[in-house]
Order: C-alpha cells, then structure tokens, then sequence
C-alpha cells in the first residue's frame, strides 16, 4: 500500500539521487511516476505473498543494459498512464452526475418552500379576509 506522505519523501530522494526516472521501476507506490509504476496487490500481512516473486522475470528482462528507459516498456506491459486517465474520467463523470444531481435536489427544495410560501401567504390572506 502506498503512503502518499512517505511516498513522496521517497521519491523525491530519489530524483535528488537520480534526476531522471529513465532507469527506475517503482512497485506499488509511484505516486506522480505513473510511467515508471508497477502495480501489485496488497502483500502486507499476507506470508503467503508471491506478487513480487511473480514480478522478478520482468524485472529481469528490463535491467539489461541494452534497456536505456525502462518506462516503455512498464507502460506497455501494464498500460498504467491509460489505465490512470481512464479511473480519472471515470471520477470526474461520478463528481459531475453527483454535483447535478444536487443541483436538481436543491432546486426541488427551493420549488417545495416557495409552494410553502404561497400557501402561507394564501392562508394569511384568507384569515385576513375571514
């Protein structure tokens, strides 16, 4: 699991240490390097965790030398800046329908209190005639 605050101290070591990500794999927790991410399940607690086992061939295949930029090949396999974009449209859709939505509430609101209103004001004027 990534913790966005020790995440981003670690990385921003790392870009003080290397200042360019053309040769670093970040698992789990790449926060802004989404090119350079590799995702993987949970593994905390879990002694039974083989995900970074599993990850080792790749891993392998890109540190060859002759890999001058590892994030083509990152992005090929797992695809993570669409996969990014693609969740980000999906929020910014769910925020939208969310945000209308209140927007239709608050206006049934506003509709049921001026009908309240009116019967008010109706009520008064038939009391006032009576």
């Amino acid at each position: 699991m990534c913790r966005m605050r020790g995440c981003a101290s670690h990385l921003g070591a790392l870009l003080t240490s290397r200042p360019t990500f053309l040769h670093v794999c970040v698992v789990d927790c790449f926060c802004n390097q989404v090119a350079n991410g590799i995702p993987i399940e949970s593994w905390y607690d879990d002694p039974e965790d083989v995900e970074l086992m599993q990850l080792l061939p790749f891993l392998k295949d890109i540190s060859h030398a002759s890999v001058t930029d590892v994030r083509p090949a990152i992005t090929s396999r797992f695809n993570l800046p669409a996969k990014v974009q693609e969740a980000s449209m999906r929020l910014m859709n769910s925020v939208a329908a969310a945000a209308a939505a209140h927007q239709q509430q608050r206006e049934r609101e506003q509709q049921r209190l001026q009908q309240q209103q009116q019967q008010q004001r109706s009520l008064m004027m038939q009391a006032a005639t009576a």
